[in-house]
């Protein structure tokens, strides 16, 4: 498979690296089967280099996915109430329905929010017992920060697809500053499905199919 990927340098030191490292498919091992693990590019102070890390669910996560389903569900509302009134009577009097494109597109939206809204409540109450904070899921230690992510510039709007963007962290034990730019190259790789338990621990890999 072929990707894009946005490479990572700092300005005291030779340190590179890139943030392909979030990529793959990761679940989370449960009672009631394997569940999706959200992760974000983080540094890790054991591995000393950039990894994935564990976004574990919060409050402030659901508040978020329930404001979006309301407001989804607000658009759809008034969309269908729009659509009724300019129906034409006929169908009006046959009771004939019909859905726009729009009204489609959105109707996908609000059972995809629901959907991950379900996901993440029923992720939140497996985490309940859990003792340790989010880890590096590369080799487990809760020594890591997440990495602030720039707006990088797109390759299809920006006069400078592969301008230099400053990070909002400084380099980690060097102390210079983190840069990002996009690779001007693609990345081709074998993706991994990765299994961990809900403590955050690797328990398998194995190729994606």
């Amino acid at each position: 498979m072929s990707m894009p990927f946005v490479e990572y340098t700092c300005t005291d030191c030779d340190f590179r690296d890139a943030d392909h490292v979030v990529l793959g498919i990761f679940y989370y091992r449960t009672p009631t089967g394997d569940v999706d693990l959200k992760r974000a590019l983080g540094w890790c102070d054991d591995c000393a280099r950039l990894v994935p890390i564990e976004v574990l669910p919060s409050a402030e996560h659901l508040e978020m996915y329930r404001a979006r389903i309301d407001e989804c569900r607000q658009r759809l509302d008034s969309l269908s109430l729009q659509e009724a009134a300019s129906r034409p009577l006929w169908k009006r009097l046959l009771r004939l329905k019909s859905w726009s494109y729009d009204r489609m597109i959105l109707q996908q939206q609000l059972d995809d929010l629901k959907s991950h809204n379900a996901d993440l409540k029923a992720l939140a109450l497996q985490l309940t017992t859990r003792l340790s904070g989010r880890r590096c899921l590369a080799c487990s230690s809760e020594s890591v920060h997440q990495v602030p992510q720039p707006s990088m510039p797109s390759e299809y709007d920006s006069a400078d697809p592969y301008e230099v963007i400053a990070v909002e962290m400084r380099h980690p034990g060097c102390g210079g500053q983190l840069m990002a730019r996009n690779s001007e190259f693609r990345l081709n790789m074998q993706l991994q499905k990765r299994i961990y338990d809900l403590e955050g621990r690797l328990l398998e890999t194995a190729a994606c199919d």
